[in-house]
């Protein structure tokens, strides 16, 4: 967690809110919509590629799975379908929370040319 300087040791939990018609991805046993697998992922190894959030076996992981155990996602009652997860960050005795009000990569928040250039090159590869 570069913003804050934390690493997944300092994290105590992460409490991720969303509406209540999207919730459903707090427990899919599908790794790519897993909302906790996928976070416990980014915060074990440092990112994520389309190769690992697609990698059924890393559910499974000792690692992956002790971190996800200290995420949990909630709904957020008032929350309309197109609105974006809250995430708060319980580390160090601080609570941090980001609530974002675009997708990365929307015009509103655009891609640097270098993170598209990533972003394609990671998608591509495995072809």
């Amino acid at each position: 967690m570069a913003d804050g300087g934390l690493s997944e040791a300092d994290i105590d939990r992460i409490e991720v809110t969303l509406p209540e018609q999207r919730v459903r991805v707090g427990d899919s046993a599908m790794p790519n919509i897993n909302l906790p697998h996928l976070l416990a992922l980014f915060l074990v190894d440092g990112g994520v590629s389309f190769d690992s959030i697609h990698d059924h076996a890393r559910m499974s992981d000792p690692e992956v799975r002790r971190v996800a155990a200290r995420i949990t996602v909630t709904p957020r009652p008032g929350a309309g379908r197109r609105d974006l997860a809250h995430l708060a960050v319980i580390a160090k005795g601080r609570r941090m929370t980001y609530a974002p009000t675009h997708v990365r990569g929307q015009p509103q928040d655009p891609m640097t040319r270098a993170e598209v250039a990533a972003k394609a090159l990671d998608l591509l590869s495995p072809v």
